[in-house]
Protein backbone atom coordinates (compact mmCIF):
# COMPACT_ATOMS: atom_id res chain seq x y z
CA UNK A 1 0.00 0.00 0.00
CA UNK A 2 2.97 2.39 0.46
CA UNK A 3 4.36 1.39 -2.30
CA UNK A 4 0.89 2.20 -4.38
CA UNK A 5 0.99 5.86 -2.63
CA UNK A 6 4.60 6.58 -3.33
CA UNK A 7 3.79 5.60 -7.10
CA UNK A 8 0.81 7.80 -7.69
CA UNK A 9 2.83 10.98 -5.82
CA UNK A 10 5.61 10.21 -7.94
CA UNK A 11 3.75 9.84 -10.90
CA UNK A 12 1.69 13.43 -10.27
CA UNK A 13 5.19 15.23 -9.49
CA UNK A 14 6.73 14.27 -12.81
CA UNK A 15 3.70 15.21 -14.93
CA UNK A 16 3.34 18.31 -12.59
CA UNK A 17 7.01 19.44 -13.15
CA UNK A 18 6.34 18.62 -17.02
CA UNK A 19 3.14 20.91 -17.38
CA UNK A 20 5.32 23.63 -15.24
CA UNK A 21 8.69 23.06 -17.50
CA UNK A 22 6.46 23.02 -20.77
CA UNK A 23 5.16 26.50 -19.92
CA UNK A 24 7.75 27.81 -18.84
CA UNK A 25 9.71 27.15 -21.77
CA UNK A 26 6.80 28.10 -24.27
CA UNK A 27 7.07 31.49 -22.82
CA UNK A 28 10.83 31.78 -23.04
CA UNK A 29 11.02 30.46 -26.70
CA UNK A 30 8.03 33.27 -27.34
CA UNK A 31 10.48 35.20 -25.69
CA UNK A 32 13.39 34.89 -28.09
CA UNK A 33 12.04 34.74 -31.41
CA UNK A 34 10.13 38.13 -30.29
CA UNK A 35 13.11 39.91 -31.03
CA UNK A 36 15.42 37.27 -33.26
CA UNK A 37 13.67 38.59 -36.09
CA UNK A 38 14.38 42.33 -35.60
CA UNK A 39 17.93 41.91 -34.71
CA UNK A 40 19.56 42.56 -38.32
CA UNK A 41 16.80 46.28 -38.57
CA UNK A 42 17.76 46.81 -34.58
CA UNK A 43 20.97 47.55 -36.05
CA UNK A 44 19.83 49.88 -38.31
CA UNK A 45 17.99 51.41 -35.13
CA UNK A 46 21.76 51.83 -33.14
CA UNK A 47 22.96 54.10 -36.53
CA UNK A 48 24.75 51.73 -38.64
CA UNK A 49 23.13 52.93 -42.02
CA UNK A 50 25.78 51.88 -44.84
CA UNK A 51 23.92 48.55 -46.24
CA UNK A 52 27.40 46.62 -46.22
CA UNK A 53 28.30 47.31 -42.72
CA UNK A 54 24.29 46.11 -41.53
CA UNK A 55 25.21 42.90 -43.25
CA UNK A 56 28.49 42.56 -41.39
CA UNK A 57 26.98 43.37 -38.43
CA UNK A 58 24.09 41.94 -38.35
CA UNK A 59 25.67 38.37 -39.73
CA UNK A 60 28.42 38.98 -36.46
CA UNK A 61 25.69 39.53 -34.21
CA UNK A 62 23.91 36.03 -34.44
CA UNK A 63 27.61 34.30 -35.18
CA UNK A 64 28.63 35.48 -31.83
CA UNK A 65 25.74 34.25 -30.02
CA UNK A 66 26.21 30.83 -31.63
CA UNK A 67 29.91 30.55 -31.09
CA UNK A 68 30.16 31.45 -27.58
CA UNK A 69 27.19 29.30 -26.73
CA UNK A 70 29.24 26.45 -28.43
CA UNK A 71 32.07 26.57 -26.42
CA UNK A 72 29.75 27.14 -23.39
CA UNK A 73 28.17 24.48 -24.05
CA UNK A 74 30.51 21.26 -22.61
CA UNK A 75 31.02 23.65 -18.79
CA UNK A 76 27.06 24.12 -18.45
CA UNK A 77 26.57 20.53 -18.97
CA UNK A 78 29.43 19.70 -16.51
CA UNK A 79 27.95 21.82 -13.80
CA UNK A 80 24.12 20.37 -14.59
CA UNK A 81 25.66 16.58 -13.53
CA UNK A 82 27.25 18.35 -10.50
CA UNK A 83 24.79 20.77 -9.28
CA UNK A 84 21.09 19.50 -11.09
CA UNK A 85 19.89 20.38 -13.87
CA UNK A 86 16.99 22.99 -12.38
CA UNK A 87 19.66 25.20 -11.46
CA UNK A 88 20.54 24.98 -15.23
CA UNK A 89 17.41 25.98 -16.46
CA UNK A 90 17.45 28.81 -13.80
CA UNK A 91 20.57 30.22 -15.16
CA UNK A 92 19.60 30.22 -18.99
CA UNK A 93 16.38 31.76 -18.27
CA UNK A 94 16.87 34.28 -15.30
CA UNK A 95 20.68 35.04 -17.79
CA UNK A 96 18.46 35.88 -20.89
CA UNK A 97 16.26 38.04 -19.03
CA UNK A 98 19.00 40.31 -18.25
CA UNK A 99 21.02 40.29 -21.02
CA UNK A 100 18.22 40.44 -23.66
CA UNK A 101 16.73 43.60 -20.85
CA UNK A 102 20.18 45.25 -21.10
CA UNK A 103 20.10 45.01 -25.25
CA UNK A 104 17.44 47.08 -24.87
CA UNK A 105 18.77 49.89 -23.25
CA UNK A 106 22.09 49.44 -25.80
CA UNK A 107 23.38 52.41 -27.33
CA UNK A 108 26.12 50.90 -29.93
CA UNK A 109 25.71 48.29 -32.17
CA UNK A 110 29.17 47.64 -30.86
CA UNK A 111 27.34 47.18 -27.35
CA UNK A 112 24.85 45.09 -29.00
CA UNK A 113 27.15 42.43 -30.39
CA UNK A 114 29.03 42.50 -27.03
CA UNK A 115 25.68 41.37 -25.34
CA UNK A 116 25.03 38.69 -28.00
CA UNK A 117 28.03 36.95 -27.32
CA UNK A 118 27.17 37.11 -23.53
CA UNK A 119 23.67 35.99 -24.12
CA UNK A 120 25.01 33.01 -26.03
CA UNK A 121 27.18 32.67 -23.16
CA UNK A 122 24.62 32.23 -20.47
CA UNK A 123 21.19 30.89 -22.40
CA UNK A 124 20.25 27.84 -23.86
CA UNK A 125 16.98 27.01 -22.44
CA UNK A 126 16.05 24.16 -24.91
CA UNK A 127 19.16 21.79 -23.96
CA UNK A 128 18.59 22.51 -20.39
CA UNK A 129 14.94 22.02 -19.92
CA UNK A 130 15.39 19.02 -22.03
CA UNK A 131 18.07 17.17 -19.89
CA UNK A 132 15.62 18.26 -16.74
CA UNK A 133 12.26 16.60 -18.17
CA UNK A 134 14.39 13.62 -19.74
CA UNK A 135 16.14 13.10 -15.80
CA UNK A 136 12.47 13.74 -14.19
CA UNK A 137 10.32 11.50 -16.26
CA UNK A 138 9.82 7.96 -15.74
CA UNK A 139 12.18 5.99 -18.68
CA UNK A 140 8.67 4.36 -20.05
CA UNK A 141 7.29 8.17 -20.48
CA UNK A 142 10.30 10.12 -21.36
CA UNK A 143 9.62 9.80 -25.25
CA UNK A 144 5.69 11.46 -24.52
CA UNK A 145 7.63 14.08 -21.87
CA UNK A 146 10.17 15.20 -24.55
CA UNK A 147 7.57 15.07 -27.06
CA UNK A 148 5.88 17.26 -25.34
CA UNK A 149 8.70 19.69 -24.49
CA UNK A 150 9.30 20.17 -28.24
CA UNK A 151 5.41 20.58 -29.06
CA UNK A 152 6.05 23.53 -26.42
CA UNK A 153 9.05 24.94 -28.25
CA UNK A 154 7.79 25.00 -31.57
CA UNK A 155 4.76 26.09 -30.63
CA UNK A 156 6.37 29.27 -29.07
CA UNK A 157 8.77 30.31 -32.17
CA UNK A 158 5.56 30.18 -34.25
CA UNK A 159 4.09 33.00 -31.78
CA UNK A 160 6.95 34.63 -30.98
CA UNK A 161 8.14 36.56 -34.42
CA UNK A 162 4.95 37.47 -35.15
CA UNK A 163 4.41 38.95 -31.46
CA UNK A 164 8.07 40.78 -32.50
CA UNK A 165 6.47 42.64 -35.23
CA UNK A 166 3.98 43.76 -33.94
CA UNK A 167 5.69 45.02 -31.09
CA UNK A 168 8.29 46.97 -32.95
CA UNK A 169 5.41 48.35 -34.74
CA UNK A 170 3.55 49.76 -32.05
CA UNK A 171 6.13 50.52 -29.29
CA UNK A 172 9.06 50.50 -31.07
CA UNK A 173 12.41 47.75 -30.78
CA UNK A 174 13.23 48.58 -26.96
CA UNK A 175 9.79 47.56 -25.88
CA UNK A 176 10.81 44.07 -27.59
CA UNK A 177 13.64 44.05 -26.03
CA UNK A 178 11.94 44.23 -22.40
CA UNK A 179 8.64 42.20 -23.11
CA UNK A 180 11.39 39.28 -23.85
CA UNK A 181 13.19 39.97 -20.58
CA UNK A 182 9.97 40.03 -19.11
CA UNK A 183 9.15 36.55 -20.44
CA UNK A 184 12.29 35.05 -19.51
CA UNK A 185 12.18 36.30 -16.08
CA UNK A 186 8.45 34.59 -15.80
CA UNK A 187 9.78 31.22 -17.08
CA UNK A 188 12.74 31.15 -15.10
CA UNK A 189 10.46 32.19 -11.76
CA UNK A 190 8.04 29.58 -12.74
CA UNK A 191 10.82 26.89 -13.16
CA UNK A 192 12.55 28.14 -9.27
CA UNK A 193 9.34 27.91 -7.56
CA UNK A 194 6.74 25.61 -8.58
CA UNK A 195 9.51 22.39 -10.23
CA UNK A 196 10.85 20.56 -7.81
CA UNK A 197 13.69 18.72 -8.63
CA UNK A 198 15.17 14.87 -6.84
CA UNK A 199 18.97 15.32 -7.84
CA UNK A 200 21.44 13.32 -6.74
CA UNK A 201 25.16 14.24 -8.06
CA UNK A 202 27.43 11.78 -8.46
CA UNK A 203 30.05 10.46 -6.10
CA UNK A 204 33.10 12.77 -6.04
CA UNK A 205 34.93 10.02 -6.94
CA UNK A 206 32.85 9.01 -10.35
CA UNK A 207 33.86 13.02 -11.17
CA UNK A 208 36.84 14.00 -12.53
CA UNK A 209 36.26 17.06 -13.94
CA UNK A 210 37.53 18.16 -17.53
CA UNK A 211 39.45 15.04 -17.53
CA UNK A 212 36.20 13.09 -18.17
CA UNK A 213 34.68 15.50 -20.63
CA UNK A 214 37.84 14.45 -22.57
CA UNK A 215 37.64 11.33 -22.24
CA UNK A 216 34.17 10.75 -22.95
CA UNK A 217 34.48 13.39 -26.02
CA UNK A 218 37.35 10.82 -27.09
CA UNK A 219 35.12 7.38 -28.91
CA UNK A 220 32.51 10.46 -30.09
CA UNK A 221 35.86 12.13 -32.40
CA UNK A 222 36.53 8.39 -33.22
CA UNK A 223 33.04 6.68 -33.99
CA UNK A 224 33.36 7.59 -37.74
CA UNK A 225 29.14 7.21 -38.00
CA UNK A 226 29.15 9.94 -34.83
CA UNK A 227 31.04 12.30 -36.99
CA UNK A 228 28.65 11.79 -40.41
CA UNK A 229 25.77 12.19 -38.60
CA UNK A 230 27.34 15.46 -36.94
CA UNK A 231 28.72 16.65 -40.24
CA UNK A 232 25.13 16.17 -41.72
CA UNK A 233 23.56 17.86 -38.70
CA UNK A 234 25.91 21.10 -38.94
CA UNK A 235 25.35 21.80 -42.43
CA UNK A 236 21.59 21.15 -42.13
CA UNK A 237 21.75 23.68 -39.13
CA UNK A 238 24.14 25.85 -41.19
CA UNK A 239 21.06 26.35 -44.12
CA UNK A 240 19.03 26.72 -42.20
CA UNK A 241 20.77 29.66 -40.18
CA UNK A 242 21.81 31.22 -43.28
CA UNK A 243 19.19 33.49 -44.02
CA UNK A 244 18.51 34.60 -40.65
CA UNK A 245 20.68 37.87 -40.57
CA UNK A 246 19.56 39.02 -44.02
CA UNK A 247 15.71 37.95 -44.20
CA UNK A 248 14.31 40.94 -42.77
CA UNK A 249 17.09 43.26 -44.91
CA UNK A 250 16.05 41.72 -47.87
CA UNK A 251 12.39 42.34 -47.33
CA UNK A 252 12.74 45.84 -46.50
CA UNK A 253 14.18 46.17 -49.74
CA UNK A 254 11.47 45.05 -51.17
CA UNK A 255 9.07 46.84 -49.09
CA UNK A 256 10.90 50.44 -47.95
CA UNK A 257 7.97 52.55 -47.12
CA UNK A 258 5.98 49.67 -45.19
CA UNK A 259 6.39 47.83 -41.88
CA UNK A 260 6.65 44.37 -43.84
CA UNK A 261 9.98 43.54 -42.40
CA UNK A 262 9.54 44.17 -38.77
CA UNK A 263 6.22 41.57 -39.96
CA UNK A 264 8.13 38.98 -41.67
Amino acid sequence: MKHQTSNVTHQASWRRNLWIIWFAELTSIVGFTVVIPILPLYVQELGVSDPDAVTFWAGLIFSAHAVAMAVMAPVWGTLADRYGRKLMVERAMFGGAVIIGLMGMARTVQQLALLRMFQGMLTGTVTAATTLVASTAPRERSGYALGMLQMGIYAGASVGPLLGGLITDTMGFRAAFWTTGGLLLTGGLLVALLVREEFQPAPRSARRGWRALRESLSPVLSSRPLLSAFGVRLMMRTASRLLGPTLPLFVQALAPTGRAATLA
